[in-house]
């Protein structure tokens, strides 16, 4: 397959979705877009740690300097026979393309490739633009766009604003995501000893404070939140063991559960909080907790009203800003420079029949097409 230049944004998607990337593979899109932009600039890079790839392409040398940053990897599609088209083979039925990744994110990319491109071609360039593309964002995040920011920190890439492509809102355009939550994840495990419920004398069954300690885990929340963050909230998954009889009290009880936290809160807060609540109702218990992303809230105003403004022009809204959502590579990308992420809706993203509509790739490329104009008007004087 060859992509092209001159192809649509939708056909660029559907490009895009016809290689089965899935997490942590490219599923080979690297070696199209690197054999397709190779006559238009020198600065193409691509770097590999262990299974994923990554891949930095440059226009320019000069400030400002705009990157569109996004992954190509996908989730697992599941189970083929509850498709109703073939997740890997785009389709197009009553106005919606269906396939994995369509939503999340390679709609975006195929949107912004196309705006960018054309931009390239008709507008004088002031500055630079740049794409930078994971194929772990999906997975464990380790190899991706977290290796590449002292890639390019090594390298004085200095980049002065990021949008990134991941799906936002419930149409094109509803939202500008400008921050996300922090997340953790963790366990809990109160230990007991089994034994019959007739004698609770001769067991220790971890339940009654286990549930205790739950409840109040799950019934507050860490803190208000403000105008721009919902209150920070633990969020119970999952539990266990299951009964394995109905007379018998179990040896442990377990449960999953995420944290999404606000600015207001930070790891040693959340892990403080949660060990207060747990000794309240037992002294012997073994929490473990995982960080998977800080809070961040980009605060730059003008490059918030230059994106604003993009959407305002094509839809005729005012976006909401929003931090909702789950964690993004912006988590990392926030240590190079301010983000802002605008992309496809969010609504079917990693689920069976993941679709778009047509018209979502007029408008979100259209999107682009303008952010890029204001993003010369904006800043070519000023950097």
């Amino acid at each position: 397959m060859l992509f092209s230049l001159d192809a649509s944004p939708l056909t660029m998607a559907c490009q895009l979705v016809s290689c089965a990337s899935v997490t942590p593979s490219d599923g080979g899109i690297f070696d199209e877009l690197i054999e397709l932009f190779r006559a238009s600039t020198e600065q193409i890079f691509c770097l590999q740690w262990q299974d994923t790839k990554n891949l930095y392409i440059r226009w320019g040398t000069k400030a400002p300097h705009l990157c569109f940053a996004g992954h190509v990897d996908v989730v697992p599609p599941g189970p083929q026979a509850q498709w109703s088209f073939p997740a890997f083979h785009p389709t197009h039925s009553q106005g919606w393309i269906y396939g994995r990744g369509i939503a999340d994110m390679k709609g975006a990319i195929g949107c912004f490739l196309h705006s960018l491109w054309n931009h390239l071609k008709t507008s004088p360039q002031n500055g630079s633009y740049s794409i930078l593309l994971t194929s772990d964002e999906e997975g464990p995040g380790v190899n991706g766009i977290q290796k590449m920011i002292p890639w390019l920190q090594e390298k004085q890439e200095k980049i002065d604003h990021i949008l990134i492509g991941e799906p936002t809102g419930n149409f094109v355009g509803e939202v500008l995501q400008i921050g996300r939550r922090g997340s953790i994840t963790g366990t809990l495990t109160y230990p007991g000893i089994q034994g019959h419920i007739a004698y609770p004398d001769l067991c220790d069954n971890p339940m009654p404070r286990f549930v205790q300690c739950l409840f109040e885990l799950v019934s507050k929340t860490l803190d208000e939140g403000d105008e721009n963050f919902e209150s920070s909230r633990f969020n119970l998954i999952g539990i266990e063991p299951p009964a394995i009889a109905m007379n018998v009290s179990p040896s442990y009880a377990k449960a999953q559960f995420g944290i999404r936290f606000n600015p207001y809160q930070n790891f040693d807060s959340v892990s403080n909080y949660i060990h207060h609540v747990c000794k309240k109702h037992g002294n012997s218990y073994v929490l473990d907790l995982t960080l998977h992303g800080s809070s961040f809230l980009t605060q730059d105003v003008l490059w918030i009203e230059c994106a604003s403004n993009a959407i305002s022009h094509v839809t005729g809204l005012k976006p909401k800003y929003t931090t909702r959502g789950g964690t993004t590579d912006g988590r990392f990308l926030k240590n190079l420079a301010p983000v802002l992420e605008i992309g496809m809706p969010e609504a079917t993203i990693h689920q069976i029949d993941e679709r778009v509509k047509v018209s979502d790739f007029h408008d979100l490329s259209s999107i682009y097409t303008r952010l890029l104009q204001e993003y010369d008007k904006t800043y070519s004087k000023r950097l």
